[in-house]
C-alpha cells in the first residue's frame, strides 16, 4: 500500500472478537520503508500490477461483522457470512417432526382511568374479557373473537396522589363455580394506596389456574356476564376531571382460533372497516384503553 507521505507500508488484516461477541477486523500498519514517490494518474499500474484509479472492492465479504451463536463458533468467518448470504441446502429430519400449530401466546392490555367517569364498584365480566380479542367481520360494524380462549395472567394495578388526595385501588376476586362448587376463588382482597403524586401505590395479583380468576374462557356465549373480579377506586376527595390518576395492566394468555370457527361472541361496533383488530374500554370508558384500536 502506498501512503501519499512517501511511506510503503505493510497492511494486515486480523480477526479480533470483542467482549460483545461480534467478530471484527483489525488492521495493522507496519512501515516498509521511506521512499521518494509519485502520484500515479488514472490509468497507470501500481506496483502489484493493477490500475490506479480502478473502483475496488476494500473489503472481501468474509470481513463483514459477524455475530456468531453464544459468542463462538468453531466455523471459519467466511464460512459464517456465506451461510447467510447464500441460499442453500441443509439437512431435514428423517421423519416428520410433532409440532403445536395453536401455541400459546401473551399481551398485554393497558387502561388508564378517565379524568371525569369513578370506577365504583365495577365487575369485570367474561364479555369485557372477549372484547379485547376483537376483529370487524363486515362493513356494519360487527365483530367477533379472533381467539378461541383466554385466561387473566396477571393484573397490575398504579395508583397516584392528585395533589394531597390519596388514590386506592381495591380487587376482589368475585366469580364461583356454579356446576361443582369446586373451583371457586377465595375470598380475598387486594388493594394499595399511594402516599403523593411521586409516591404511587403498586401491587400485581397472580391468579391461579385452577380458580376461575385465572382459568381459560372459551369466547363463547355462556355465561358471557359472569363476573371474574371487582373493582373499586376511592379518589381520597378529589373531584371529577381529576380522576385521572390510575393505570392498570392486564396480562392475557390466549390461543389463536387457528382450528374450526369462531366460537360464538359476537357484538356490534362503530368501526366499519373489516378486518380491523381492537378491543374496547371498560366500565362505560370509566378504563380508557391505550395503544390499541378501540372499536367501539
Amino acid at each position: 500500500m502506498v501512503l501519499g507521505t512517501g511511506v510503503v507500508a505493510i497492511v494486515e488484516f486480523k480477526w479480533c472478537k470483542s467482549t460483545d461477541g461480534l467478530s471484527t477486523m483489525r488492521v495493522n500498519s507496519i512501515p516498509k520503508a521511506m521512499v521518494e514517490t509519485q502520484p500515479r494518474k488514472n490509468g497507470e499500474k501500481t506496483t502489484d500490477g493493477k490500475l490506479e484509479g480502478a473502483s475496488q472492492s476494500a473489503l472481501k465479504s468474509r470481513e463483514l461483522i459477524v455475530r456468531r451463536a453464544g459468542g463462538r463458533s468453531k466455523k471459519s468467518g467466511s464460512q459464517e457470512v456465506v451461510e447467510r448470504l447464500v441460499t442453500r441446502l441443509k439437512h431435514a429430519p428423517r421423519f416428520p417432526p410433532m409440532f403445536d400449530d395453536t401455541p400459546l401466546r401473551c399481551c398485554r392490555r393497558r387502561f388508564v382511568s378517565a379524568e371525569n367517569v369513578a370506577i365504583t364498584n365495577q365487575n369485570f365480566t367474561l364479555s369485557n374479557g372477549h372484547r379485547q380479542f376483537l376483529v370487524v367481520t363486515d362493513t356494519a360494524g360487527t365483530a367477533v373473537c379472533w381467539v378461541d380462549v383466554w385466561r387473566i395472567k396477571s393484573v397490575s394495578v398504579w395508583c397516584i396522589n392528585y395533589v394531597d388526595n390519596a388514590t386506592t385501588v381495591t380487587i376482589r376476586p368475585l366469580s364461583t363455580d356454579l356446576d361443582t362448587n369446586n373451583y371457586n376463588d377465595r375470598e380475598a382482597t387486594y388493594s394499595c394506596s399511594s402516599r403523593s403524586e411521586a409516591e404511587p401505590g403498586s401491587m400485581k395479583i397472580v391468579p391461579a389456574r385452577d380458580t376461575p380468576l385465572g382459568s381459560w374462557h372459551k369466547t363463547s356465549t355462556v355465561n358471557a356476564t359472569g363476573v371474574l373480579f371487582g373493582l373499586n377506586v376511592n379518589y381520597g376527595g378529589a373531584s371529577s376531571g381529576n380522576w385521572a390518576t390510575v393505570t392498570i395492566d392486564i396480562e392475557f394468555e390466549y390461543v389463536e382460533n387457528m382450528v374450526g370457527s369462531p366460537q360464538g361472541y359476537s357484538v356490534s361496533t362503530s368501526t366499519l372497516t373489516p378486518g380491523t383488530l381492537g378491543g374496547s374500554n371498560l366500565f362505560t370508558s370509566a378504563l380508557l384503553l391505550q395503544s390499541v384500536n378501540q372499536l367501539f
